[in-house]
This record gives structure tokens, C-alpha cells and sequence, in this order.
């Protein structure tokens, strides 16, 4: 099997979107929320179609996850190749699968049915398993990995690649026999029957009609009394008829003139009322002939003119939105243009300013290069009279007087030099000013801005051609008015050929004039049958006071009641004497019940006898094929083994086992685990590699492979080692490979 391309007309977010399939390695690359499982779920769907779940969960029903987002139809088309052949399956989806349609076509554009008549074979058909067998096999969903026990499906398909040999094709042949001769001698199952069931109810039958056979003697004796009592009531019932016949001839005679009478005038009361409404009717018509009456240009009319209504209603209420629009829009304008006045007048006196403190900052240079050299100057005299300071304090010793006046002009020297350098070092510096060098007028400088940034947001989220809009509206409201205009006196023009005993609106008088029209045309149907019923009848002869219908209908039911008592005895005395025949049939029969019941009982200890040996013989036969069937898995486990070790569990590779379930167990540290002791990681490369698996044993000669993003959980190391493997499996197998991320990409 190999996948040409498909079409999704509808499914979920894609709307007729073409994919190409043919590639041996199919890759759909793209970032989360692109749909690549999307894509996965539409070619399982197209091949098993979706199943009936009734779950109103988005996560549980693929029916409600993936109707088209869009209101798109529902469905697509998938061309694939199958043994040599080009087919097309094209499939509709409802919201039941009673609701699918499918329709399979071969190369030549013509409907094949090799499929089933609605294609409900076609996924098994073309891989051989059913829909959960094809999802643990050829697909690998996103996120669901991690290994479950093998379907019955799977186990069926690998039992039989295991059981070829001619001794197990032997074996399954005596199965079947013994399975058929237990049937033969007890069933399963109702309603069919073996010959110990058979035996079963024909001994019951017996026993029940030998007891019968003993009581049939009194029974018969009480019957015959009974049967006597019956027949004469039966004489007496049927004199009495035959009387009563005879009165209710004459009586019959005299009813067909009556009930003539009755019925000529309750039809001319009915023919005097239909006449009488015809005439109330044609007052309101006037002139205008009911039955002419076409009421359909009116119909048109009235629906338009209310549909004029109701739009212009709707489109008053957005002309009235869209001129508050145009009017607001007009105002913060204004409010713009003012406050951008008012900022140009701030930024006027903002430029004289900066001009002042250029002028500023010259004097106050000039003024630091002053104070840097009279700096300088105080520091050298601070240092010669240091000097002299120091020279006196050496000389005091030999030259007192001298020393004290060198010491203390170099003291005072030292104190008058700190204070001007001093001095000259704090002078205050004049900060640079940024705005107003008032703070009110800065911060009004500062609303104004603020103001026009405002007004500015607020303009831009109105459309620039609103204006045109809302005159493009109260253009097309004043010719709808006009049209509406013209409708209303057409109406009014038409309506004005009735008589309306009160002031309707249109759609009233419309269904008023209707339902008189229909009322006339009933009138008319009935005054013409009354008249042909009239026509049918014959006259009036007169009155008749020896007839009373109440005397008939009583003696009608006194005969109804020995009617039925005749009907009833009769069934009785034929019933009595039925089972007097029968009773007596079994009266005589005792002896031959007892012969059969001990013949039965012998004829089934034999079969019983050889019904155990059967079902010995096939528990025995059972065991040898069960342990043939636990070795079923062994194919599978040698290839999980195989491919475990190619994706880097070189040690925990070599002890991997399967359940019978075929779940994955591993020795580790001495104890056998099973699959949920480790990682998601670990999991999912089990998980991988037991899917791997089952697709080489269950599609050995090749087929497709499925895979939705199966390398999510990981490491770098064991998803190079995946799709180096993905490479091999390619020159046998058919890959859509879908991801979101460049590194993991083939």
C-alpha cells in the first residue's frame, strides 16, 4: 500500500488544501498549531472513516473536533495504490456515520466496490487489521507512545503467522470437529439444539403427557355433562333470533325513511348557513370577486415594505452612531488646533530662553578661568610661606626674634592662602536649565504637550473616511425612504377596494383578505355539495308515529348480546369437544409413554457418556494449542530486542521480554520492571520500538508508516539513532513524517 496524495475540501482549520504524498519520505515540517496531527487524523479518517462517539469533550469525539472551522463541507479525498491498482476514496462526513457518504473510485475514474458497498472494509482491507490494531502498527500519534497490551486483532494476525505448519492446520481441523460434535450433542446456545436437548424436552414431553393420560378419564366425564347443557342453551339463543330478525326487518324499513328525513335537514340547515356566510363575506369584498382574488403582488409588496422598514431602522440607528462619530471627531479637531497654538506660543518663549542662558554660560566660563588661576596663585604662596614657616621654626633656636617673625608671617601666609583657595574652589555653578526656568510655566508647557499627544491618539481612532461613509449612508436611507414611500400608497391604493371594519396594519389586512377569500371558497365547496347530496335523496313523505329509532337500537342490541352468546357457546361446544378427541387420544396412549420415557432415558446415559468424552478430549486439545499461542509473541520480542539496541539500550536492550498482554518488561538491578518504573523517555522508546516491531511482523513485505512527531521526549542522542533508523525502515517502507522542529527533522 503507498499514499499518491490527498485533498481536504474540509477538516478542522484546512480548507481545500492539496498535499503530495508520493515521496518514499513524506515530511510536513511546521510550528505548533500548523495542524500536522490534523493532517495525521484526516488519512486515518479517510481509510477508517471516524467513529460514532457521542462525547460532547472536543478530546473524545473527532467529529466535533475537526468539523470545518470554516463551515466548509466536511470530508476530503485520498489517491493511494494498492496491490499494483491506483484507487481514489472520496468520504463526506454527518454528524452520525449514518450520515457519511464514501464513494471508492479505481484509475479509470469508475466506482469500485471491492471495498464493501460504503467501503467499511477499506482500512482492513488494505493493511489487514482493524482501526486500534492500525494505531498500536503504522501509526505513531503525538504524545501517545508509550506501549499497550496487543489488540485481538494483532494476536489473531501473529497466531497465524506462527500456526502455518500442516500439524497446527491438523490440530485447528480437530478442534473444529470436536467443537462441532459437542454441538451436536448439546448446544451452546438458543435456539439450537443438540441431540441431549432434543432428548431433554422429549423425556419432559412425556412425563407431562403420562400424567395427562391418568386424569383424561374424569375429565371426559365432567366435558360430556357440560357439552349437554350447552347444546340446549345453543337451541334456545338461536329460536330467539329468528324472532327478533323478523321485528328488526320491519323496523328497518321504517329507519331508512327517518333517518332520509334527518339527513335532508341537517343538510339544508347546513346549505341555508353556508349561503348566509357567502353573503356576509361578499360585503366586505365589495365589488371584487372572492374567488379571483390574487393576493401574491401584494404579498411582495407588503414584505418589502416592511423589509424597507426594518432596514431602515437599522441603517437610522448607524447613521445616528456614524454622525455622533463625525461630530466628535470635528470637536477633538478643534481642540487640536487650539492646543497646537498654544504649544507653538510655549515653544516662542521656550527659544528666548535658551537664548538668555547661552549668553549665561559665556560669563560663567569666562568667570571659572579667573578663579582657576587665582587657585593656582594661592597654592604656590601657600607653599613659600610653608617654606617660611619651616625656615623659622629652624632658626628660633640661635636667632629667637628673627625665628618668631619668620614663623609667624609664614603661618599667617598659610592661613590666607587656604582661605582663598577656598574661596575660589565653592563658587556656585550654575546648573543647566532643561524647559521654562519657572516651574508653573514649565508645567503648563508640559499639560500642552500632554494635551496634544492625547488629542492626537483620540483622532487616529476614528477612519479617515468616515465622513464619506456617513454620507454615503443618509444617501442610500433617503432612496429607501422614497421606495418605501412609494410602496405605502400603492398598498393603501389596493386595500382601499375593501370594507376593514377597523384601522389594520398591512401584514393584518393581508392575512384578513386571505383567510376571508379561503372562507368564501369553502362556503361555495360546501353550498355545491349540499346541493348534489339534496339532488340524491329522495322527497319528504310525511310524518310516521308508530316508529320510534329508540325501540330498534334497543332491540339492535339485545340480538348483539345473543349473537354473542350463540358465537360463545358454539366456541365452546367446539372447543369441549376438541379436547374430549384429545383427552381421549391420551387416555389410551398411558402405556406408550411409559415404553418411551425408559427408551429416552437409556439413549441419553449413552450419549452423556460419550458428550464427557468429547469435552475431555478437546480440554486436552485446548492446552497444547494454548501453549503454541503463548509463543506467539516471540517474533515480535526478538525484533523489540533488535531495534532497543539500535536506539542506544544496548544493556537494558538485551533483557527485554513481552508479557502475554504484550506489554514490555525489562530486568534491571536484579528485578524484572514493567514499562511505567521509568521515564517518559524510556517509555516512549519502548513504546517506539514495540510499534516497530509489530509493523515488521505484521507487514513484512513493506507497507506505510505514520509518524506524528514520535521523538517528542527524546535526548539528543537516541533521536539521532530514531531517524538513522527512520533511513533504514524507508527503502521498505512508505514514511509521513510530521514535526515542529528543525532538529528533529529527517
Amino acid at each position: 500500500m503507498r499514499l499518491i496524495s490527498c485533498y481536504i475540501v474540509g477538516f478542522g482549520k484546512f480548507v481545500n488544501v492539496q498535499l503530495d504524498l508520493s515521496n518514499p519520505v513524506n515530511i510536513l515540517c511546521g510550528e505548533n498549531g500548523w495542524g500536522k496531527t490534523t493532517v495525521a487524523d484526516f488519512l486515518e479518517s479517510m481509510l477508517y472513516g471516524i467513529d460514532g462517539s457521542r462525547s460532547k469533550a472536543v478530546t473524545g469525539n473527532n467529529r466535533l473536533k475537526y468539523e470545518p472551522w470554516s463551515g466548509a463541507k466536511f470530508g476530503g479525498a485520498l489517491t493511494f495504490e494498492y496491490e499494483g491498482k491506483t484507487y481514489r476514496v472520496e468520504r463526506t462526513f454527518g454528524k452520525t456515520p449514518s450520515a457519511d457518504t464514501v464513494t471508492v473510485y479505481d484509475e479509470n475514474r469508475m466506482q469500485t466496490y471491492i471495498f464493501g458497498d460504503r467501503a467499511e472494509g477499506l482500512g482492513e482491507r488494505v493493511f489487514g487489521v482493524d482501526r486500534e490494531s492500525f494505531r498500536k502498527t503504522a501509526y505513531f500519534p503525538q504524545g501517545d507512545l508509550v506501549a499497550g497490551a496487543v489488540t485481538a486483532d494483532l494476536k489473531e494476525k501473529l497466531t497465524a503467522l506462527l500456526s502455518a505448519s500442516k500439524q497446527d492446520n491438523g490440530a485447528q481441523s480437530a478442534m473444529e470437529k470436536l467443537d462441532k460434535a459437542e454441538r451436536a450433542l448439546r448446544s451452546k446456545r438458543k435456539p439450537g439444539k443438540g441431540k441431549l436437548d432434543e432428548i431433554d424436552e422429549r423425556i419432559e414431553y412425556v412425563r407431562n403427557q403420562k400424567a395427562d393420560s391418568a386424569n383424561a378419564v374424569q375429565a371426559l366425564q365432567v366435558r360430556q355433562t357440560d357439552t349437554v347443557q350447552k347444546r340446549a342453551r345453543l337451541a334456545q339463543v338461536s329460536s330467539e333470533l329468528s324472532r327478533m330478525g323478523a321485528k328488526l326487518e320491519e323496523y328497518a324499513r321504517r329507519n331508512e325513511w327517518y333517518a332520509n328525513r334527518t339527513a335532508r335537514r341537517e343538510i339544508e340547515s347546513t346549505l341555508n348557513g353556508a349561503e348566509n356566510k357567502m353573503k356576509s363575506i361578499q360585503s366586505f369584498f365589495a365589488d371584487v370577486n372572492p374567488q379571483a382574488l390574487n393576493t401574491d403582488g401584494l404579498e411582495r409588496g407588503i414584505n418589502e415594505f416592511y423589509g424597507l422598514k426594518d432596514e431602515l431602522d437599522g441603517m437610522q440607528a448607524k447613521a445616528e452612531e456614524l454622525e455622533g462619530k463625525v461630530r466628535e471627531r470635528q470637536t477633538i479637531k478643534t481642540k487640536l488646533d487650539a492646543s497646537l497654538q498654544t504649544l507653538d506660543s510655549y515653544e516662542l518663549l521656550l527659544d528666548q530662553q535658551d537664548r538668555a542662558d547661552k549668553a549665561s554660560d559665556k560669563a560663567d566660563r569666562k568667570n571659572a578661568k579667573f578663579a582657576k588661576k587665582r587657585v593656582s596663585h594661592a597654592f604656590w604662596l601657600l607653599v613659600l610661606c610653608l617654606a617660611v614657616a619651616f625656615v623659622g621654626a629652624i632658626v628660633m633656636d640661635s636667632i629667637q626674634i628673627l625665628g618668631i617673625i619668620l614663623l609667624a608671617g609664614g603661618t599667617f601666609g598659610v592661613l590666607y592662602s587656604l582661605v582663598q583657595m577656598f574661596r575660589y574652589t565653592q563658587g556656585k555653578k550654575r546648573k543647566k536649565r532643561v524647559g521654562f526656568a519657572d516651574a508653573e510655566m514649565q508645567e503648563r508647557y508640559e499639560r500642552a504637550q500632554d494635551e496634544v499627544a492625547e488629542l492626537e491618539s483620540e483622532l487616529k481612532k476614528f477612519p479617515e473616511k468616515i465622513e464619506t461613509e456617513w454620507q454615503a449612508l443618509t444617501q442610500e436611507m433617503e432612496t429607501k425612504k422614497q421606495r418605501r414611500a412609494k410602496l405605502n400608497e400603492a398598498i393603501i391604493a389596493f386595500l382601499s377596494n375593501f370594507r376593514f371594519e377597523q384601522q389594520y396594519d398591512y401584514r393584518a389586512a393581508l392575512a384578513l383578505l386571505k383567510e376571508r377569500a379561503e372562507e368564501y371558497s369553502a362556503c361555495v365547496k360546501t353550498a355545491h355539495g349540499c346541493m348534489e347530496k339534496l339532488k340524491t335523496l329522495p322527497a319528504d313523505v310525511g310524518e310516521d308515529t308508530d316508529f320510534s329509532p329508540a325501540d330498534m337500537q334497543r332491540l339492535a342490541l339485545d340480538k348483539q348480546e345473543l349473537e354473542r352468546e350463540k358465537e360463545r357457546l358454539a366456541g365452546e361446544l367446539g372447543r369441549t369437544e376438541a379436547e374430549m378427541q384429545a383427552l381421549e387420544k391420551t387416555a389410551v396412549r398411558y402405556g406408550d409413554y411409559v415404553a418411551e420415557e425408559e427408551r429416552l432415558g437409556l439413549e441419553k446415559a449413552r450419549l452423556e457418556k460419550r458428550l464427557t468424552a468429547v469435552r475431555y478430549a478437546k480440554e486436552i486439545l485446548l492446552r497444547a494449542r494454548a501453549n503454541m499461542a503463548n509463543k506467539y509473541l516471540d517474533p515480535v520480542e526478538k525484533r523489540l530486542r533488535s531495534y532497543a539496541q539500535k536506539l542506544g539500550l544496548e544493556e537494558l536492550g538485551k533483557t527485554l521480554q513481552l508479557q502475554a498482554d504484550g506489554l514490555p518488561i525489562a530486568e534491571d538491578l536484579g528485578t524484572v520492571r514493567s514499562a511505567e518504573y521509568y521515564s517518559m523517555g524510556l517509555q516512549d522508546l519502548f513504546g517506539l520500538c514495540m510499534r516497530f516491531a509489530l509493523a515488521e511482523c505484521i507487514f513484512p513485505q513493506g507497507g506505510l508508516l505514520i509518524l506524528d512527531d514520535p521523538f517528542v521526549n527524546l535526548d539528543d542522542d537516541k533521536t539521532g539513532r530514531a531517524k538513522a533508523l527512520l533511513g533504514e525502515l524507508a527503502t521498505r517502507y512508505q514514511i509521513v513524517y510530521l514535526t515542529c522542529k528543525q532538529e528533529r527533522n529527517l
